[in-house]
């Protein structure tokens, strides 16, 4: 462990952790997507249980002090309830835009029953369904 005086900084040390930190969140990205396929959402758990776990795997990689970890648990926090802020924002934003989309979509179908006959409307409801079904297929294979 450092020996570190309350107050004092060694910048190597506080650059060690930066970078051990910046290494962990993109990490953190591809554990998420992971994660995302799983039963068990990190998102779901109290903050301060993710923040302090997640300090105490810095902890495991770097020989940092007490105080250290936790001031790494309160960077954690300040990230997971700004990351949690952010998904909440944007999945209303993508649940709006879904919504202006299908009504676009009705108007257009409207449109294209008006200007053709209704055995052209079948074949083109058939051809516009199946190519919906295939975006949606490739957007869940992302």
């Amino acid at each position: 462990m450092h020996n570190l005086k309350p107050g004092s900084v060694n910048k190597t040390t506080v650059m060690k952790l930066f970078v051990m930190l910046g290494l962990l969140f993109l990490s953190m990205g591809v554990s998420a997507q992971e994660e995302s396929r799983t039963p068990k959402k990190v998102h779901s758990l109290p903050v301060d249980s993710v923040a302090s776990n997640r300090a105490n795997n810095v902890e495991k990689v770097i020989d940092i002090t007490l105080e250290q970890k936790e001031e790494v648990k309160d960077v954690y926090e300040q990230f997971l309830t700004t990351q949690r802020r952010v998904h909440v924002r944007h999945k209303k934003l993508i649940e709006r835009a879904n919504r202006k989309l299908e009504k676009a979509r009705e108007k257009m179908d409207e449109k294209m029953e008006e200007i053709l006959t209704d055995e052209q409307y079948k074949e083109f409801k058939e051809y516009s369904d199946k190519r919906q079904e295939r975006g949606r297929q490739r957007f869940d294979d992302e």
